[in-house]
């Protein structure tokens, strides 16, 4: 995913910003400046580790938002948990083979958000929020007309779940403060 504002309106942009995931081919989210095609900069990178140990294989791209207080976020699913999702296949009888108990679920589930400049986390929706199934999906944003400020995001989970996450405060106000931030 690509950001690349045009902060002073002359129809350039001002940085480009690139972030980048791994899909199956790992738990690790990139981040790179490349607003000079010639010299591109490494600016940080997100594992599976510290803040994210629930980070799954990263699948959803990493959509960036501008918050109430013009920062810019980035929110993104928690991944795929091939652990749970991915069933053994026989392929003598064609069919899925049951797992008896079923693998606990290890990672994937919720939604992060992320200060897009640094990587630094600002909330995990997850299982406290009641998304106990891995969101390896693309996130939808609805902004605000007037400011472009974001204020829903809607997601799917692998549990067949719908959710809508809030960046709005109890009265309604878009809010830059995670804390206030909610899920339904």
């Amino acid at each position: 995913t690509a950001y690349a504002p045009d902060d002073n309106g002359d129809c350039k942009p001002d940085k480009v910003w690139l972030f980048v995931t791994l899909r199956r081919g790992g738990r690790t989210l990139y981040a790179f400046d490349v607003s000079n095609p010639a010299s591109p900069k490494f600016k940080w990178k997100i594992t599976n580790s510290g803040s994210f140990t629930e980070l799954g294989q990263t699948w959803s791209a990493a959509m960036p938002i501008q918050l109430a207080d013009k920062s810019i976020a980035l929110v993104f699913g928690a991944g795929y948990d091939p652990n749970f999702e991915d069933r053994p296949f026989d392929t003598t009888t064609k069919v899925y083979t049951n797992q008896n108990p079923l693998p606990t679920k290890t990672m994937g589930r919720g939604v992060f958000v992320v200060k897009a400049d640094t990587g630094a986390l600002l909330r995990h929706f997850g299982s406290a929020d009641g998304l106990t199934d891995a969101v390896p999906s693309d996130v939808q944003v609805v902004k605000d007309p007037m400011s472009g400020i974001a204020k829903l995001v809607y997601v799917g989970d692998t549990g067949g779940n719908l959710w809508r996450l809030s960046f709005m405060d109890s009265s309604g106000a878009v809010s830059s403060t995670p804390s206030a931030w909610s899920a339904t």
